[in-house]
């Protein structure tokens, strides 16, 4: 069984007094809710489903150590199955091993992070540090849940990116200069910030000449991107447990899932 958005909302308009008077009791009882509806689904071999959470001390700070569990079956209802993999803290690695996994089809992470990137526990990654699986062909036909929020250093939040090579040139200007690497590489990536004034000419080549590359959101092309559910906005985890799949679309009848790509491609074939 699958829960949509709508049945989300409405439940929260029907407790909507309870949580006014309960506070975080209501919470718990709404977590109770999604698990119990949860327990039912079934645990898909093929087609399976990862959930990754990365660093979730503070969301448990801010609602609870039961949040976890309410936000997995909250995700597993989304997808109508259970989940094959969950790691609470999980790494760069973990994500890696489940891009990997021909078994799963759905992949769910949370933290920090932005459109092109994602804040593990380990480190921050984006769509260059799997390029690798890219280029081996796997491709994922299931969705990717990019459930991250906050604000990143402009080198991951920005849609280019700087060269290896760049960023290494960029930390020794910001030694020579007194500097920091993000605000170099800031420079570099907005035009409009660049304040020439008063530094070597040298440098001003190199801010002008550095190259730049264009970023693609963090998942592609293993995941197309009408099958990546992200937002463009600072977001709360309470975005997440009402709208999983963020900007894709849902047929509400049946709760099968379906872009507006596709919308548009079935009127196309209808003639509409």
């Amino acid at each position: 069984m699958k829960i949509t958005r709508r049945k989300v909302l409405n439940y929260f308009t029907r407790t909507a007094t309870a949580v006014t008077i309960a506070g975080p009791a209501s919470l718990l009882t709404y977590g109770q809710y999604l698990q119990e509806k949860a327990g039912t689904l079934p645990k898909k071999e093929c087609d399976g489903l990862a959930i990754l959470i990365s660093k979730p001390i503070n969301v448990i700070e801010l609602f609870g150590i039961q949040f976890i569990d309410s936000y997995v079956s909250r995700i597993e209802l989304a997808l109508g199955c259970k989940a094959n993999t969950f790691c609470e803290n999980a790494t760069s690695n973990d994500f890696r091993e489940a891009l990997e996994n021909e078994k799963i089809a759905h992949i769910a992470i949370m933290g920090h992070g932005t459109r092109y990137s994602w804040q593990a526990s380990d480190k921050t990654v984006t769509l260059e540090d799997y390029a690798d699986i890219a280029a081996k062909g796997i491709r994922k036909k299931g969705y990717l849940l990019k459930h991250t929020c906050g604000k990143m250093p402009l080198k991951y939040y920005s849609p280019w990116a700087v060269t290896k090579e760049t960023e290494e040139e960029a930390e020794y200007w910001a030694k020579k200069l007194d500097k920091k690497t993000d605000s170099i590489i800031r420079e570099i990536l907005c035009p409009r910030e660049r304040l020439f004034a008063k530094k070597p000419k040298e440098y001003q080549q190199f801010i002008e000449t550095a190259p730049k590359i264009k970023r693609e959101v963090l998942g592609t092309p293993i995941y197309p991107e009408n099958k990546i559910a992200y937002w463009n906005r600072i977001t709360s985890p309470i975005d997440f447990m009402l709208n999983p799949l963020a900007h894709l679309k849902q047929k509400k009848e049946s709760g099968h899932k379906q872009t507006a790509h596709t919308i548009a491609s079935r009127n196309t074939a209808r003639g509409r």
